[in-house]
């Protein structure tokens, strides 16, 4: 193309813009508002699989143990815990953890619980997973395991 019939357009393309206001205008503020429109849904639906991923990572489980477990059962299950494919991480929680944080929650009614020991409460393990789908299967693999009270 030579450079003047690329001006010519451009000049005949601005010329009608000022012919024709109303339709130029309104067709301006459509493509607006559709972009707009476009750019939020967008962002509700970054943040909606961001919250998403986040909750994922975050989902997990607490396998208690037997209240008279002793120090080679609960390290016998950490092993057994952190050989399970799907899951992403263990962290022990000691009779005295689980007591504080049974404080923190009671928070003004802690008196609720004033009196008793960290010894009502047994060890536990709170189990992070990589993958959601493999929930049912490592709750099964983990129930199957000696010295598990129970799982929440």
């Amino acid at each position: 193309m030579k450079y003047n019939v690329i001006g010519y357009f451009l000049s005949e393309g601005f010329r009608n813009v000022f012919k024709n206001k109303k339709s130029t205008f309104s067709c301006l503020g459509v493509m607006c508002a559709t972009m707009l429109l476009f750019g939020l849904f967008f962002a509700f639906g970054k943040n909606i699989n961001n919250a998403v991923d986040t909750l994922e990572q975050e989902q997990g489980m607490q396998v208690f143990m037997e209240y008279d477990a002793k120090e080679e059962e609960i390290n016998s299950l950490k092993e057994k815990l952190t050989n399970i494919q799907g899951i992403n991480t263990v962290t022990f929680v000691t009779k005295e953890d689980a007591y504080n944080t049974m404080k923190e929650r009671l928070g003004k009614n802690e008196n609720a619980i004033k009196g008793f020991t960290p010894d009502i409460f047994s060890v536990s393990y709170i189990v992070t997973l990589t993958d959601l789908a493999l929930n049912n299967q490592v709750y099964n693999e983990i129930n199957a395991l000696e010295s598990v009270r129970t799982i929440q």
